[in-house]
């Protein structure tokens, strides 16, 4: 046995080597053969193929058979309905599905009853039939890094993540609209994960760009910081990437947008020459993009206006 023992070695670190390198997923579900040595005597393989996905909160009858194939599909509700009397999946509950070949091995649900807890409903496939077991999940907060290769547009492409992210970008709106098929964009964020799906977010720490029109940035949070609005990179500040305008402030509620409008303080309709955004007291308001102040004070209209003039002659 002593004699094997350098082989298993070897087997072991490279497997473990797989795991650790594997890149972050660029979509809510993620596939990966994965092969394992039953007997170090042995040169036999069998391969097990794991497919794990997070059930979308729109409809999903058409997207887990299009993920897992519609015959295996058919196979995993008709389990879940029959063996663990469990007909319907709630938005956010993650199916893990193990293939040796075409044959199940083992499927399971993690379904959440709160924001870090869980139950895990799990069928394996033994000698015996199929075998029910349930245990609870406690879930902990870990910083991962997810990167995403942008097909078509962001939003559509990873609707999910875009409707969770986008809340945490705010201070730069449109920033996720901007990116063109072929760039791509990293996340470092800290939140609950099970296996390596999100399940919710605590907080954005930073991201990286890297996009044919736009170049290659980084922003991060100053460490520590939670709460912090600017972001840095090397040893420069930016409230936005370059050539981009940002919003004002980071969290607020338009009330009133720009164009043609009913006049609030006369009859009839109006052109609005602006943006109206409602925010709480005492809120910091910064600059749309690089400039000059070229004017302060109280304008007519306006109230407290400070006016900043950009490249190209325009003004915010």
């Amino acid at each position: 046995m002593e004699r094997f023992a350098p082989v298993i070695l070897f087997i072991g670190v490279l497997l473990f080597g797989f795991f650790l390198l594997y890149p972050a997923f660029s979509s809510e579900y993620r596939r990966f053969p994965l092969t394992i040595t039953w007997n170090s005597l042995s040169q036999e393989a069998h391969p097990l193929d794991v497919t794990v996905v997070m059930v979308p909160g729109y409809d999903h009858s058409a997207i887990l058979p299009e993920v897992f194939g519609e015959t295996t599909w058919r196979e995993v509700e008709h389990l879940f309905r029959t063996k663990a009397d469990i007909a319907l999946f709630a938005p956010g509950d993650i199916i893990a599905v193990t293939k040796e070949g075409e044959a199940l091995r083992r499927v399971s649900l993690h379904h959440y009853t709160s924001r870090s807890s869980g139950i895990e409903t799990a069928l394996r496939n033994t000698e015996k039939g199929w075998r029910l077991s349930r245990r609870p999940l406690f879930l902990k907060e870990q910083t991962m890094i997810k990167t995403f290769s942008v097909r078509d547009e962001f939003s559509r492409d990873f609707p999910e993540f875009y409707e969770t992210i986008r809340t945490a970008m705010q201070w730069d709106w449109g920033l996720l609209h901007h990116l063109r098929p072929g760039d791509t964009i990293s996340f470092m964020i800290r939140g609950l994960f099970d296996q390596k799906i999100m399940v919710d977010l605590t907080d954005l720490i930073g991201f990286s760009v890297k996009s044919a029109r736009y170049g290659q940035f980084t922003l991060l949070k100053p460490p520590g910081c939670r709460s912090c609005e600017f972001y840095v990179t090397s040893s420069d500040y930016f409230m936005s990437p370059p050539g981009f305008f940002r919003a004002p402030i980071n969290a607020g509620r338009i009330t009133s947008r720009f164009g043609v409008r009913e006049d609030p303080f006369n009859e009839g309709a109006r052109m609005h020459e602006g943006i109206d955004i409602k925010a709480e007291r005492g809120i910091l308001v910064h600059a749309a993009r690089d400039g000059i102040v070229v004017e302060t004070g109280r304008r007519c209209g306006y109230g407290t206006t400070i006016v900043v003039r950009h490249e190209n002659g325009i003004k915010t």
